[in-house]
């Protein structure tokens, strides 16, 4: 077991040893080293996409990116996705990535980013995700149609 107290952690271990008999072994104290965050991109915001669309066609989506890291992120990118769930998986479609500039600590890079939708693209409703290298994504706040 496993208890955090006074940024320590604290460990012991209790074996039992007949009906009466315990025996306890308190395991050596070690000082609590918080996680570095170099660089943590969120997505802040996503625009919503518009109520319908047909297949083939183009549309404008604004995204802000922000580093709440503990440093200057580096050099990353932004990929946005159609989602038939709204969360990130493999089986999501890639629409098109764009390139977010070093940022520094509390800083956030907005971007007007022309998307596509393929034109073999299943006829359904889909959410548009947004999501940085390090991770995080966001849906847009609309599902949306793609028409025939």
């Amino acid at each position: 077991i496993t208890i955090r107290k006074n940024g320590y952690e604290e460990a012991s271990e209790t074996v039992k040893c007949g009906a009466k008999e315990t025996v306890t072994s308190d395991i050596q104290l070690k000082p609590i080293i918080p996680i570095n965050q170099p660089e943590k991109l969120v997505i802040h915001s996503i625009s919503k996409p518009p109520k319908k669309i047909k297949r083939g066609k183009k549309f404008k989506v604004t995204d802000k990116t922000k580093n709440i890291g503990d440093d200057t992120s580096k050099k990353s990118k932004t990929c946005f996705y159609l989602s038939t769930n709204g969360r990130w998986n493999k089986k999501d479609k890639k629409l098109k990535c764009r390139t977010v500039p070093t940022l520094k600590v509390g800083k956030y890079s907005k971007k007007k980013t022309r998307l596509k939708i393929p034109k073999k693209t299943k006829p359904r409703k889909y959410y548009l995700l947004a999501c940085t290298s390090s991770g995080d994504c966001k849906v847009a706040k609309r599902r949306f149609r793609v028409k025939k």
